[in-house]
């Protein structure tokens, strides 16, 4: 089975904590690598017969381990790195989004997994014994660099995240190896066989996306709405016409006092005495908006915004709804697209996707050639998706 839209450089330049050490890495604390592995090792009986039937072409049910040319990593370390983020949003999506998410994060994860021991294996064949020490003591100098900028140099405090997840400064440190090993492999292997751009390719690239280089005209807005309902006796659900009138008077009379009040006072403390709207306690100040980027009672708030120069104020707008005066509190001209000034930025996207092509097409014919089981990943995935929260926040039984 072939890989697709692999995720591989986000892999390869992350710190991905809790993989499995091969036999060919290097360990440099011994006793709790060994600790690690065992750990690992020992599963349930019901794991045990899961990874028995792995290969049985028959089989259905979830298997728990996925073994690649003889390596074991074990679903349980799949989903560790975005198991807070499904945690968070298994509590905020409906439990149908959430559950399209889960799987989509939780296949990725798979597909990226694959794609970092494939790599590793690939990439530490022929480590000589001096460049294992080279690559120990650079992760090591990168631990202390993440202890010393993240936990104020006090290695107990990461120490102790980590414990939270279930982790070790030990698979951290393996972790960080192994990406060492990957990313020196990629850099002499594949990285010289990504091609330099001409400029009619640059050039292409640029026509193609004008829109993302494109900056419109826009403005910025400050508001006061006086809402007529919001003029109406308390309590009032269903108004009678000559209420709806009544509160219209009134909501004239607090606009036009508005109006009054800008002539000696700032705008901001008009809006926050007299504005029912939704950025009144901010002084009215809605940033940077658009016609297209606003409910359809604002429109014409909106408009009138875009035939002003920056700091004028608006006549009294009036719509079925409200009365608005509007400020513009700075004009952007937006910008069109130039060739010349992106193109350093197109030189270095192109390189980065023909970088990640060459990537995906190595994994791909890593996998094609790979001994994997189960041979059908799916069964896998389901496992992984037995480690992933349940809707509702429910985290998965041990």
């Amino acid at each position: 089975m072939k890989c697709s839209h692999l995720t591989v450089l986000s892999l390869v330049f992350a710190i991905i904590c809790g993989c499995t050490a091969p036999s060919d890495t290097p360990e440099r604390r011994t006793g709790a690598a060994a600790s690690r592995q065992d750990h690992s090792r020992r599963g349930s009986a019901s794991e045990a017969v899961r990874a028995a039937s792995a290969d049985d072409p028959d089989a259905t049910g979830p298997v728990s381990r996925l073994v690649i040319n003889g390596e074991t990593t074990y679903a349980d370390q799949i989903l560790r790195n975005p198991y807070d983020d499904l945690l968070e949003k298994s509590r905020t999506l409906p439990p149908d989004q959430y559950s399209q998410y889960r799987l989509r994060v939780a296949a990725s994860a798979v597909r990226d997994k694959i794609a970092e021991v494939l790599l590793h294996q690939k990439s530490s064949a022929r480590l000589s014994s001096e460049e294992q020490t080279a690559i120990g003591k650079m992760a090591d100098d990168e631990i202390r660099r993440m202890v010393n900028t993240r936990y104020g140099g006090v290695q107990r405090r990461f120490e102790k995240e980590l414990e939270t997840k279930g982790q070790t400064l030990d698979d951290v440190w393996t972790s960080i190896s192994r990406q060492i090993v990957v990313g020196r492999y990629l850099e002499m292997n594949l990285k010289p066989k990504v091609p330099e751009p001409t400029r009619d390719e640059l050039l292409a690239m640029f026509n193609a996306n004008l829109d993302e280089w494109r900056r419109p005209a826009r403005s910025s807005m400050s508001l006061i709405d006086v809402r007529v309902r919001r003029c109406l006796p308390e309590g009032t659900t269903h108004p009678t016409p000559e209420q709806l009138v009544a509160a219209r008077t009134i909501a004239r009379e607090r606009i036009e006092q508005a109006r009054d009040s800008l002539r000696e006072t700032p705008f901001s403390d008009v809006a926050r005495e007299f504005s029912d709207g939704l950025h009144a306690d901010e002084g009215g100040v809605w940033g940077w908006v658009t016609i297209d980027g606003v409910r359809e009672r604002f429109t014409p708030a909106v408009e009138a915004l875009y035939t002003l120069k920056a700091q004028q104020v608006s006549d009294i707008i009036e719509t079925d709804e409200s009365f608005f005066i509007v400020r513009c509190d700075e004009n952007d001209p937006g910008a069109e697209p130039d060739f010349q000034v992106v193109q350093t930025e197109l030189r270095n996207r192109s390189f980065q996707e023909a970088y990640n092509r060459l990537i995906e097409e190595k994994v791909v014919d890593l996998q094609d050639r790979a001994d994997i089981q189960p041979a059908n990943l799916d069964r896998f995935l389901l496992a992984v998706l037995q480690t992933a929260p349940l809707p509702g926040g429910i985290e998965p039984s041990p």
